[in-house]
């Protein structure tokens, strides 16, 4: 096939929506050894649209090896491998322009950004600090430059933050939250407990206006996926796949600990870290919700073509897109923390998958969701009801296949885990078929990049000062507790 028709080829599967046809074809360009040139950016931009993030990567860094180097190329690279979560990759394209001051000020943010995650907070605060010129988006700057570093009552970084914040004003919600979050962390850090209640008060106030969030819809999602749970009898047999005892899942709510978790089973030497990625996102795309009439809907469409069953084809979809991209490595992880919707999809798919459910205290978990400035689709953590009813949901459902998976879900207290790593390590190890290794007790050794709110914390020791550690902090709490209590928790 000549170029042009390749990439009408994949145009054509793109505009249907046929997400792995669309994966066959970009493969067979790559594989091809066809110079395409420029057309590399429009196949990048093509896969990021899929989600298919290695596609999207191997594309980007065809598009840098055939064209002529440009700043441009560098970003295209550089988003499509933290996409795929190669953020020290990432970061390395980055640099070389940042030094010959190529970069736009929000390309710059990016490799500050890519720079934490990579543990190069030295190199991160540079950057940022170099971006602050006054305007009301230094808030992005600060919030990150706050995220890595520990501030004490003297730090002049909080007179600077508070002044930025009077500046911008409330008519700037995105940045007035942003900086918000910043002195949240630095009136956290400094024992604050009237300030850090008034600074991350408002900040949840500001970005709750731009992250609106239907807060019936955490029961309608969990009353759909227990469905999946009690009619489990009426969707046929689960896959036939050996192999799927590679994967790790490793859920929890949001700030729950399972970042560190995930860290520790990466440390080992059989074990890749997978991250937060979303195979099973892509490989479950026919599901449109996680109701038991879809999963009816997709065993009436897989007996239509002649199939038992359609469970097959996800866990193997699921599969190839886990070897294409931890080929070398006999287990791996898989940490994104909105599989436990699915979750009954993922026993048909992937039967012999283990399950590590990190479970923690629902205060605890409160209180570090309240302090983090999550995306705008994360709406729930700006209201303290719904974040209390986002935890409760997320026990309850959890809580309920644990029961009837007793031999596929490890729960993993958090609080025991750092109280105790030595022998909660050993005893997750041990029921995960994994020997034992010294290094998995170090986990904050490791050079993996980490893209998650937790990037500054992986990088110190295992440690119990996290745990209650919101008693310190009466009236930053006091809606949280509240709220908590009213959903039972």
């Amino acid at each position: 096939m000549n170029t042009h028709a390749a990439l009408a080829a994949i145009r054509t599967a793109a505009e249907a929506g046929e997400t792995f046809e669309l994966l066959r074809r970009i493969n067979d360009l790559l594989n091809a050894g066809q110079s395409v040139g420029p057309y590399w950016a429009e196949v990048t931009m093509i896969a990021a649209r899929a989600q298919l993030q290695d596609a999207a990567a191997e594309s980007a860094f065809r598009l840098n090896a055939e064209t002529p180097p440009s700043h441009m190329t560098a970003v295209i690279l550089a988003n499509a491998l933290e996409a795929a979560g190669r953020a020290d990759e990432a970061a390395k394209a980055l640099l070389p322009w940042a030094s010959s001051g190529h970069l736009l000020p929000q390309e710059r943010f990016l490799l500050a950004r890519l720079l934490s995650f990579a543990n190069r907070l030295e190199e991160a605060d540079t950057h940022l600090r170099a971006l602050m010129v006054g305007g009301p988006d230094d808030a992005f700057a600060w919030s990150l430059l706050a995220q890595g570093k520990r501030f004490s009552a003297d730090d002049p970084d909080i007179a600077a933050m508070e002044a930025l914040r009077a500046r911008i004003g409330q008519s700037l919600p995105n940045q007035y939250a942003a900086v918000s979050y910043g002195l949240g962390k630095a009136y956290v850090d400094t024992n604050n407990d009237a300030a850090a209640a008034r600074a991350l008060d408002e900040a949840a106030a500001a970005k709750s206006l731009l992250a609106r969030f239907d807060g019936d819809s955490i029961e309608r999602s969990e009353r759909g996926a227990l469905e999946l749970l009690e009619q489990d009898a009426s969707y046929g047999g689960s896959a036939n796949s050996q192999e799927s005892d590679r994967v790790i899942f490793v859920m929890g709510s949001p700030r729950s600990g399972t970042t560190l978790a995930e860290h520790i089973l990466a440390s080992h030497s059989e074990v890749a870290g997978g991250g937060e990625h979303n195979f099973f996102w892509i490989a479950s795309r026919g599901a449109n919700d996680i109701s038991r009439a879809t999963a009816l809907r997709l065993l009436e469409r897989a007996r239509a073509r002649g199939e038992s069953n359609p469970w097959e084809e996800m866990g193997r979809r699921y599969l190839e897109l886990a070897a294409a991209r931890f080929a070398a490595s006999p287990r791996v992880t898989d940490k994104q923390l909105n599989n436990h919707w699915r979750l009954g999809l993922i026993r048909r798919a992937l039967p012999r998958a283990r399950i590590v459910w990190v479970r923690r205290d629902p205060l605890d978990i409160a209180w570090s969701c309240w302090r983090t400035n999550f995306n705008l689709e994360s709406g729930w953590a700006c209201e303290p009801s719904l974040l209390a009813r986002y935890i409760a949901s997320y026990r309850r459902l959890m809580s309920a296949w644990a029961e009837r998976d007793q031999g596929s879900i490890i729960t993993v207290q958090y609080e025991d885990l750092v109280k105790d790593p030595d022998t909660q390590i050993g005893r997750l190890l041990s029921s995960l078929g994994l020997r034992d290794e010294e290094q998995v007790r170090q986990p904050h050794l490791q050079e993996r990049a980490v893209s998650t709110a937790s990037f500054a914390q992986v990088r110190a020791p295992i440690s119990a000062a996290r745990v209650g550690a919101e008693a310190k902090f009466p009236l930053a709490t006091k809606r949280l507790r509240e709220a908590l209590r009213a959903v039972g928790l």
